[in-house]
């Protein structure tokens, strides 16, 4: 037996497994104002694929700036008003072992420095649960942990989110152009 070398012309579509494709699309509704790769171009997981700018973002970044300014002020305002209510406390059981000021001054103090606490974890945890729910928010809308927390830092806000590829592969079509709006429903690469 010998091999037959020979062809045959056919018509085919040729399928990418499913597992193994990506349609890359912004969370949110945004302006393309960079694109770094095109058809055909290969990419790495990770690799920036266009720049959007988006009003959204700018309110998410705002709105987790204010959660975070928020949080450390509910921090430092319970742990001022716990010290006051203890050293209260402590100056007015001294005053009560010397027989100086009555029970019910001690009981009064000590009642002061269980509502200082209750109030402060109270105040403290709601904030944190605000901060949290503002970085979930700048999360999902595709930006990573390393840019939120960079953004305490920045000296003002931009509304440019990257969108990155979220696995390594080639580019196979891309619906991008500079200028153009898009919302979440659309699949850029």
């Amino acid at each position: 037996l010998a091999p037959i070398a020979a062809f045959i012309p056919a018509t085919g579509k040729i399928l990418v497994p499913e597992d193994r494709m990506a349609n890359i699309g912004p969370v949110h509704e945004g302006r393309i104002v960079r694109l770094y790769v095109g058809q055909g171009s290969n990419v790495k997981k990770g690799q920036k694929l266009a720049d959007l700018e988006s009003a959204d973002i700018d309110e998410a970044e705002a709105d987790y700036l204010k959660a975070l300014a928020d949080y450390e002020n509910a921090r430092k305002t319970s742990a001022a008003e716990v010290k006051l209510a203890q050293a209260t406390y402590d100056r007015t059981k001294m005053l009560y072992e010397k027989t100086i000021t009555a029970q019910k001054n001690l009981q009064a103090a000590e009642h002061d420095l269980d509502v200082a606490k209750a109030s402060g974890e109270s105040s403290v945890a709601g904030a944190k649960a605000t901060l949290t729910s503002a970085r979930r928010h700048l999360l999902i809308l595709g930006l990573k942990d390393s840019d939120i927390d960079a953004l305490a830092n920045k000296s003002s806000l931009a509304a440019v989110f990257s969108l990155n590829s979220p696995i390594a592969g080639t580019v196979i079509e891309r619906n991008a152009t500079i200028g153009a709006t898009v919302g979440s429903d659309t699949n850029l690469f």
